[in-house]
């Protein structure tokens, strides 16, 4: 019991990953409170409180799956890029080409086809 305890605390004492959520939350020009105004349910309930993710940015809480793609869909990324690359190492068109549904992905690739294979 009291190897369980410790471990516990030496768990609540271990660092966490960093991240890169404040970052893409200001690369998308957004506060924290703003972020959370994007981030609801299908019940409407607020997924995450700007309270949380400020917490999850500086470190002070562990981020869950759910708390991770929530914050990603808000920010218009994936979650992996939230854990692992910048904002600013991010290829603009490729960020771009993933915002679109699969009907407009279709389209900007045969527009770059056409434009591209008639050199």
């Amino acid at each position: 019991m009291l190897q369980n305890l410790q471990y516990a605390c030496a768990m609540d004492q271990k660092e966490l990953q960093p991240n890169f959520i404040r970052q893409w939350r200001k690369h998308r020009g957004l506060t924290l409170r703003e972020l959370e105004e994007k981030m609801f349910d299908e019940n409407g309930d607020t997924t995450v409180s700007f309270v949380s993710i400020g917490r999850i940015e500086t470190g002070k809480q562990p981020y869950n799956q759910l708390a991770l793609e929530a914050i990603a869909k808000a920010l218009d990324t994936t979650p992996v890029a939230l854990i692992s690359q910048h904002p600013d190492d991010v290829d603009p068109l490729t960020d771009f080409i993933k915002g679109l549904s699969d009907q407009e992905k279709l389209k900007a690739l045969n527009v770059l086809k056409a434009m591209f294979t008639s050199r």
